[in-house]
């Protein structure tokens, strides 16, 4: 008898626990029940992973649409990544065809307008167009008018831009293809005879990156000057743009020359990647520098520091960044992170990621109300904190 009534006392501490966690359950950490992963992605509410036998998880809003509900007939896919900001995911099949899902109610394309594509290695997604980059080099494209520039003659492409109304095509020789000339024109953005780019970068203006580390083009404050040289990889936020050069020093356009934060980012040396992510929906619009010996550099004349998110003075062993609005996070070499400041809307998580242990890659989704990261562990588990009001921080297989 008293085994029963102790069993009984464990269901009814257990029925508690539930209600509680689930009236907090809008902000929340879950190590979930995903397995077997090699990818996961943080979206606008939702959190995707892909495993190593081809299939995807799903978690997060809409999960009852036919749309999401399809994700579990996805097979052999190698490659997953969130298109169009985060209202598409894409995945790329071993056999050359291209999955789309619509994750959002009002998107235009689904899959069915992919349906026969072949070879393909990069999608791209716009509101009225859909252009696909085969492993040939040759390019299809679709449109929702039905009004199609003809592409039929590209050759030899190996990236995709979208500017504004106009398909851009880098070619393997380093030449730029695109659909309407007349309109990059117009906007301002002549196109001459450029050569030897290694990629294009749509900004306030069109920007081209060539293979000796020149910036050619505009940038809407002008012609890029001499500064501008010995890039090798650039960086987007809001209205900043930011170039890591080959000798480890950033180039910086804030706006306005007087701002400054400029001296102090001018000084930074030995620079390996700058912790910035444009494409977040609340991006900041001001770098940290991750050293090559682990360390991190951070101005000090920045606006705002509401939540601390600057303070990454003797921080050590990071081998990547990733920031925020409000919040940084770096990743160790050791597997464990290094967090300071941040709320995604009202939810303090952040102390939470201080217990994560064997990491291996993050993802980040961040905006102005809302947010979550989520980690993939070596073991190929995953594990996720922060605003869950859609469940795409509860990781259990549905």
């Amino acid at each position: 008898m008293r085994k029963y009534r102790r069993l009984a006392g464990r269901l009814a501490a257990a029925a508690l626990a539930l209600l509680f966690a689930l009236s907090a359950a809008a902000f929340t950490g879950s190590s979930g029940s995903w397995s077997g992963l090699r990818t996961v992605l943080a979206g606008r509410e939702c959190t995707v992973g892909l495993r190593w036998d081809g299939s995807v998880l799903y978690a997060g809003a809409n999960d009852s649409s036919a749309e999401i509900k399809a994700l579990k007939n996805w097979k052999n896919v190698i490659r997953i990544e969130l298109a169009f900001q985060g209202e598409y995911l894409v995945g790329y099949t071993a056999e050359g065809t291209v999955m789309l899902a619509p994750l959002a109610e009002y998107c235009q394309w689904s899959q069915a307008d992919v349906s026969g594509w072949k070879g393909i290695q990069d999608l791209l997604v716009q509101y009225d167009k859909l252009a696909g980059l085969r492993t040939d080099g040759t390019v299809l494209l679709k449109t929702l008018s039905g009004d199609v520039p003809d592409v039929s003659s590209w050759k030899d492409v190996k990236e995709l831009y979208f500017f504004g109304d106009t398909l851009l095509g880098l070619k393997t020789d380093g030449t730029v293809v695109a659909t309407d000339y007349a309109w990059l024109e117009n906007s301002g953005s002549i196109l001459p005879d450029w050569a030897n780019l290694t990629c294009l970068i749509p900004y306030y203006g069109l920007l081209g990156l060539m293979a000796d580390g020149q910036m050619i083009g505009r940038r809407g404050l002008g012609e890029v000057n001499d500064a501008w040289s010995g890039i090798k990889e650039v960086y987007i936020a809001l209205d900043s743009i930011f170039g890591l050069r080959s000798n480890g020093t950033v180039a910086a356009d804030l706006g306005y020359p007087d701002h400054p934060a400029l001296k102090e980012i001018a000084a930074w040396r030995n620079i390996v990647a700058l912790g910035l992510d444009g494409s977040n929906e609340a991006p900041r619009y001001l770098p940290l520098g991750l050293c090559a010996d682990g360390t991190v550099m951070a101005v000090t004349e920045a606006d705002g520091q509401r939540y601390g998110e600057w303070n990454v003075s003797g921080w050590s062993g990071v081998k990547q960044l990733y920031s925020g609005a409000n919040y940084t996070i770096g990743l160790r070499y050791d597997g464990t992170l290094l967090a300071t400041g941040g709320e995604f809307g009202t939810a303090d998580f952040v102390s939470e990621l201080g217990s994560w242990r064997d990491i291996v890659a993050l993802s980040v989704y961040d905006s102005f109300e809302a947010g979550h990261v989520v980690g993939l562990r070596q073991d190929g588990t995953a594990i996720a904190a922060g605003y869950n009001g859609e469940g795409q921080c509860s990781l259990s297989v549905r």
